[in-house]
This record gives C-alpha cells, structure tokens and sequence, in this order.
C-alpha cells in the first residue's frame, strides 16, 4: 500500500504490491509496479493497517525442535536470524506452519514475518 502527497511524493505504507502510473500532459504515460516486502520502521501505520495487521506468535517457545507460527493468513516467507544480524536460514511456510530448528545452538533468535519480528529460545 502506498498513499500519494499532494506534491507526488509516494510513501509506501504497508507489504504489498502497488502500480504507480504517471500521466504527462494527458498523452505520455508510463506505469511501475512497485513490492514493498518489509514494513519500514518509523513510519506510522494507517488506521486501515492497524485494522489489517495480524499479530504472530509461534510456540512453544522456548523450544527444543519445532516452532508453530500461528496467525498466518497465507503462505508467507520467513526468516530467521541470529540476534547479531546474520541471517540463518529463508523457507515458505503454510498458515499454521511449522519450523524445524533442531540444527540451532540453544540461545535466543529472531523470526521475520511479514514485516513482524518475533523472538524466541531454543534449548
């Protein structure tokens, strides 16, 4: 989503897919389509995107082998980080899907999903 400032200025509000098109004196067009894939911090969310947002949660958390990501309306890529940054691993899961993080060190980590962060422990 994103909305259009009086002085065309184009502010990308929330995930998704956009198709910005530009009209120069009613006879030149030209059209983009823009993906915006992770919410970016700071800026404030629409009351339409309070009322779409969906919280995340996974459990059992802490766990010593796999995470249930509930709250999920579709397929969606997540990711998972260490807490220094580094990106761990990239998978596809399924509305009420499940991660397998059997092959991580005990420690805390990071899930990105759809904009969201989530913290969790493995033991």
């Amino acid at each position: 989503m994103a909305t259009v400032a009086d002085d065309g200025t184009v502010t990308a509000v929330a995930v998704g897919s956009a198709t910005i098109t530009v009209k120069v004196n009613g006879s030149c067009e030209a059209s983009c389509e823009v993906t915006v894939k992770e919410k970016i911090e700071g800026v404030n969310p629409t009351p339409v995107d309070q009322a779409q947002a969906v919280e995340l949660r996974v459990a059992p958390n802490p766990t010593r082998d796999v995470l249930r990501i509930r709250g999920l309306q579709e397929s969606v890529e997540v990711r998972l980080y260490s807490l220094s940054g580094a990106l761990l691993k990239t998978t596809t899961v399924q509305p009420n899907g499940r991660i397998d993080v059997r092959s991580l060190q005990p420690g805390v980590y990071l899930l990105k999903v759809q904009g969201q962060t989530v913290r969790f422990t493995k033991l």
